[in-house]
């Protein structure tokens, strides 16, 4: 995290040496760690001039762009929920969060919005659909626990949840889980 050493070092490298795709791809990536999207745009912008058959730099571009796409919308969301915002703006934020990596952010606003008394419990799937692509099984079984809550009749998520109780060595639980799957399933 020493951004400021970083970079001078970087662009040190490359003035060097403009082709090296590892001092090109490393100052672009801590500049996008930084939410500096535009210089991290144009690092790589710089560098496809000079090498413009690498597939490698136009499929990064590409990646930058949507970052800096992505960056706008949440900046947006955010003032939104500043105001008051509705479920598909926060699930909206919570899919802006992940696909950025901002792991803290994202697990606290998705874990408020499975905490609202009021949500429809097809929201806390979607919201378990989130948690099972970043493979976070303890939040998946926090979600799932909820939803059986509120929708305590849907034999497949008990059935689900078994399965994510058993993987995080909860065999208790999951065997009071699948015992439920399987008296609603007669």
């Amino acid at each position: 995290r020493l951004f400021d050493e970083s970079e001078f070092a970087f662009k040190q490298a490359i003035a060097l040496y403009p082709l090296s795709p590892e001092a090109n791809f490393r100052l672009a990536d801590i500049y996008m760690q930084q939410f500096r999207f535009t210089q991290a745009r144009e690092v790589i912008e710089e560098f496809l001039k000079g090498d413009p058959e690498n597939d490698k730099v136009a499929e990064f571009l590409g990646q930058i762009k949507q970052l800096e796409t992505a960056d706008v919308r949440r900046r947006e969301l955010e003032s939104q929920m500043s105001s008051g915002a509705n479920v598909e703006q926060a699930l909206e934020l919570a899919e802006i969060y992940r696909t950025m990596n901002l792991s803290q952010l994202f697990e606290s606003l998705t874990q408020n919005i499975i905490r609202q008394d009021n949500l429809p419990p097809e929201v806390i799937l979607r919201v378990a659909q989130m948690y099972a692509q970043l493979n976070r099984g303890d939040l998946l079984a926090a979600a799932l626990e909820r939803y059986v809550q509120k929708e305590p009749g849907n034999a497949s998520v008990w059935l689900d949840l078994a399965a994510t109780q058993a993987a995080l060595q909860r065999p208790p639980d999951a065997l009071k889980s699948l015992t439920k799957a399987l008296e609603l399933r007669g």
